[in-house]
């Protein structure tokens, strides 16, 4: 197996991720908290190579994060960001980060500025967001997938702030999970537009090329 690496080796500034956070640190955090996993002092990100190739830069503008890459058969290949420290490890663990399968992001999200908030959003959703879209129908949803025992609230509330429309359903079996899903063209739009509604092109290409395609499609229709 993998050899686990000395604890507390890599130099990351914890501050922009705090006291002097940004756009991209908030994006961060965000994908942390859908993908990311903590073992003792490391905390790591492992998503599809396609998806997070691009956002090398943001990662290493930091600290001084490893990468590795993966390739399992019969799944796409896998890029690892991973590193050791203990002052942004506890950081995670003050901000509920290790208990994120069944906690909602309240601590985090008190800390990030208002209008920053939708980077961390931005982050979360290519994590553990979709969007749906069925040309033939023209029709748009937007979902997001955690675990059965999910506490929706965080997303619960910004969706009431913007007037969206949503249902959270559960399913026990043995993949049980919960969905928090925006099932209305008008809901998944405005959900759309809160995301990118920033020069910041931060994020998954995919999404943002999907986002922007039934953005394009729906404009001043």
């Amino acid at each position: 197996g993998d050899k686990m690496p000395k604890l507390n080796t890599d130099n990351i500034d914890c501050s922009l991720f705090s006291s002097n956070i940004n756009e991209n640190t908030c994006y961060i955090l965000g994908l942390l908290w859908a993908d990311g996993s903590m073992c003792h002092n490391m905390v790591a990100l492992e998503c599809a190579e396609e998806d997070i190739h691009c956002l090398k830069e943001d990662f290493l503008s930091t600290g001084k994060w490893n990468i590795r890459f993966r390739k399992r058969s019969n799944c796409k290949p896998q890029m690892v960001y991973h590193i050791s420290n203990k002052e942004f490890s506890n950081y995670l663990k003050e901000n509920d980060y290790d208990k994120k399968s069944f906690i909602s992001p309240d601590k985090i999200l008190q800390k990030i500025p208002d209008n920053f908030k939708k980077f961390w959003f931005r982050g979360y959703w290519d994590g553990d967001g979709c969007f749906y879209y069925n040309i033939k129908n023209r029709a748009v949803q937007c979902s997001a997938t955690s675990t059965y025992n999910q506490d929706w609230t965080f997303l619960e509330n910004i969706l009431n702030n913007l007037n969206i429309k949503f249902s959270i359903i559960r399913v026990e079996s043995k993949n049980s999970y919960s969905q928090i899903r925006i099932t209305n063209k008008k809901g998944s739009l405005k959900l759309i537009s809160f995301l990118y509604d920033s020069e910041n092109e931060i994020g998954f290409e995919r999404k943002k090329n999907k986002a922007n395609l039934i953005l394009n499609t729906f404009k001043d229709k």
